[in-house]
């Protein structure tokens, strides 16, 4: 059997899904279990499911007593819920051709690869930080006890290129549209890096902080880790300039042409465009 360690999982996600495949009925099974349990609960492949008020499976309800042990035998049995019922394609697959049309909106798949983790918040941080970084460097450039010892020429270069920089303009657009945004990008084929998923994550949803995995691996995470995506895949037409031509303009209509024009600015800053696949991230979990 695998172990599977998970880096990130959305668990309420993944409950609804499976309760859904499942018909809303839990499949019980019992085997080689030594020990008596209570009628108010179930076992399936050795693993004990408590109920809750009415007999209501923990599969399907929430509650403060779950362990991440419950949480990620859950995710097994939906992954191979999907496999049984033949949706969840693998990526890379000799058998998948990345085309368009081989992606459709709201489809599974299961991907494995290189993973580019992009934490904003990290980032404008760490932007915000490179004057008083320089500043730091210059003073400990500038000390030496050893009074023969060669000073850096460069620092003056290195100045006049940070103060270049536009680090607080770059900052606000940050905190304005990305700044609680982690953007994951994964990439299957590693000499094919144009075709990829673009996914957003849920910062909360890390059990692992993004911060401590980008000082670990480097923003890019070539350790063939899998990914669980929903594909994201949207009309190719704008509904606003149908309704623009079949509609009179009135103020309201005015100002929801004005909304639209700033949610094509943000799809702009996503950069989602074939051949990248847009997507929401459900799982990313490494094999043991």
């Amino acid at each position: 059997m695998k172990i599977r360690d998970f880096i990130y999982l959305d668990i309420e996600r993944v409950r609804s899904f499976y309760s859904q495949l499942s018909e809303g009925l839990p499949t019980e099974q019992t085997t080689g279990i030594e020990h008596e349990v209570d009628a108010s609960a179930s076992v399936e492949g050795n693993f004990l499911f408590a109920k809750g008020k009415g007999g209501t499976d923990a599969r399907y309800m929430r509650a403060n007593t779950e362990t991440r042990s419950l949480h990620d035998y859950l995710m097994e049995l939906f992954i191979n819920k999907l496999e049984e019922k033949r949706l969840l394609p693998r990526i890379p697959s000799e058998n998948f051709d990345w085309v368009d049309d081989a992606f459709s909106d709201g489809q599974f798949v299961l991907v494995q690869g290189a993973i580019k983790i992009i934490d904003y918040k990290y980032f404008a941080t760490s932007l915000g930080n490179i004057p008083s970084l320089y500043a730091t460097i210059q003073k400990l450039a500038s000390y030496s006890p050893n009074k023969n010892t060669t000073k850096p020429t460069n620092l003056s270069t290195v100045k006049a290129d940070i103060d270049k920089m536009p680090i607080k303009d770059l900052n606000k657009f940050i905190e304005q549209n990305l700044l609680d945004s982690i953007k994951i990008r994964v990439y299957p084929y590693i000499h094919s890096l144009n075709q990829n998923f673009i996914a957003i994550a849920n910062q909360q949803l890390f059990r692992q902080n993004p911060v401590s995995l980008i000082n670990i691996y480097g923003h890019i995470i070539d350790a063939n880790w899998y990914c669980l995506l929903q594909i994201n895949k949207g009309n190719q037409h704008s509904v606003a300039n149908l309704e623009s031509d079949l509609f009179p303009l009135d103020i309201e209509s005015a100002m929801e042409n004005i909304f639209d024009q700033i949610t094509n600015i943000g799809k702009l800053i996503q950069g989602v465009k074939f051949p990248s696949v847009g997507a929401t991230p459900i799982a990313i979990f490494r094999e043991i």
